[in-house]
């Protein structure tokens, strides 16, 4: 049996916020104490557990998990327009427009063809 194409992008997504919690490893470099480095962990986790949500609601909606995956991209692209490089835009909105594509445009199978 061939994966679907759904387990695919909920498999791309976890691994897109794995990729992303490895960028909260400089909240340790700052010097500071352990609360606020906790708290700067934390900080810099939150889009990994908004990212690890959508793949938990794309259990249940392929489509919505698509638009939001969009919106995402969207968003990093408008909220840090021209303070990196290209290449950055590519590397983060990247991988969330091809998700995207994948629970967008791929059929969801009918309850009566589940098994």
């Amino acid at each position: 049996m061939k994966p679907q194409n759904h387990t695919i992008a909920r498999i791309l997504l976890i691994a897109f916020a794995l990729f992303l919690s490895i960028f909260a490893a400089d909240s340790f470099e700052g010097g500071f104490h352990f609360p606020q480095t906790l708290i700067a962990l934390f900080m810099h986790l939150i889009p990994t557990f908004f990212l690890l949500l959508v793949a938990f609601i794309s259990k249940k909606s392929t489509i919505i998990s698509g638009i939001i995956c969009i919106t995402l991209g969207l968003a990093y692209i408008g909220f840090f327009h021209g303070r990196f490089h290209w290449s950055a835009y590519l590397i983060i909105s990247g991988p969330l427009f091809l998700i995207a594509a994948l629970f967008i445009f791929t059929p969801e199978k009918k309850k009566s063809e589940v098994s």
